[in-house]
């Protein structure tokens, strides 16, 4: 009987494993004086999920001071990784941040980043030059081609790290064959986040 009943439960888990979710991501909005007037814009923008199977879908624009990112296709049990863009300091981006995971509100927490320099401004420069890639979604909705050229271009010029177009070469910052690279003691200051 026991035998039975594990196999019976093995199966439910299974069948719930397999139910997609929806899930919403969101920092509610923030604040800033205009020429024209005060502006409300996005607390965090999510640029990338990574994970099997999912997609952007439209926006969730049912608040009327900020839109949600909205995922797809996501398996209960499985692991998804965000790429966000925030506009608020991250100790503001704990408090705020918001994750509804089908209509169920998940726990957010922060740890160190387990790869940082060079090696995740590569990772950044690799999803952003990537025309599409299996097990990347692109939040079409967020991420304009103006707005992917501005990020390749500042994390090019920030770790003078070469884009995957070679656009910034050009300019000489970049390595290429020709040019050696910028001297380390010319280059700006890594960033840092306080992490608590």
């Amino acid at each position: 009987a026991d035998d039975l009943f594990r196999q019976d439960l093995s199966r439910w888990i299974k069948v719930l494993r397999s139910c997609p979710v929806t899930m919403t991501v969101s920092a509610g909005s923030t604040r800033w004086a205009a020429r024209h007037g005060e502006r409300l814009e996005n607390g965090v923008e999510c640029l990338f999920a990574e994970a099997e199977n999912i997609r952007f879908d439209a926006p969730d624009v049912s608040d009327t001071t900020c839109t949600k990112a909205v995922i797809r296709g996501l398996q209960a049990g499985e692991s998804v990784t965000l790429y966000m863009l925030s506009r608020l300091p991250l100790e503001q981006l704990l408090t705020t941040l918001s994750i509804d995971i089908g209509g169920t509100g998940a726990r957010v927490s922060a740890c160190p980043e387990h790869t940082f320099g060079v090696a995740l401004g590569h990772r950044w420069l690799s999803l952003l030059g990537a025309a599409s890639r299996a097990g990347v979604a692109v939040n079409k909705a967020t991420l304009c081609s103006r707005l992917r050229h501005r990020l390749e271009d500042d994390l090019s010029f920030m770790w003078n790290l070469p884009t995957k177009s070679g656009s910034t070469a050009a300019v000489g910052r970049a390595r290429t064959q020709q040019r050696p690279p910028v001297p380390a003691d010319q280059q700006p200051a890594e960033p840092e986040a306080s992490i608590s």
